[in-house]
């Protein structure tokens, strides 16, 4: 079965066999970055609105990315997760020992999810990016 999801102006495609939600799309570094331009920033950053501006103010470069999708409750495989989420990972350079000496001790790539329009962080990195706080303590989708 083939699932389109518009995301934006970029459209993903994903192909799911088996029940299990396969990789729905490989994203090349400008897919990535429009993508990463499109979720806002919601903390402390000055002039910054977006995260694909952020990862570059701070030196990350963008190489790729990766999305999936569920199109059925049969897919799901986390009980938060819900038909219709997105889940993607924006592939990035590391930070620099300094930055995360100092700053944050965060890795290259940015996992978030997207339901009903609004973005979540799923990792340290993508929570860095979007709220400024270096933590595992993410707000929870409902």
């Amino acid at each position: 079965m083939k699932v389109t999801i518009w995301f934006g102006a970029l459209a993903l495609a994903c192909l799911v066999r088996e029940g299990v939600a396969a990789d729905l799309h490989s994203m090349n570094a400008a897919d990535a970055m429009k993508l990463a331009m499109s979720i806002p920033v919601t903390g402390p950053s000055g002039t910054v609105t977006n995260v694909g501006a952020k990862m570059k103010i701070i030196g990350l470069t963008i190489t790729g990315g990766r999305a999936y999708s569920y199109d059925s409750k049969a897919e799901l495989e986390q009980p938060s997760d819900k038909v219709g989420d997105l889940h993607f990972t924006i592939q990035g350079t590391q930070p620099s020992p300094e930055f995360k000496r100092t700053t944050c001790d965060m890795w290259g790539d940015a996992d978030f999810m997207k339901r009903n329009g609004k973005f979540y962080p799923e990792n340290r990195t993508a929570n860095w990016l979007v709220t400024g706080e270096c933590s595992t303590s993410f707000v929870k989708p409902r």
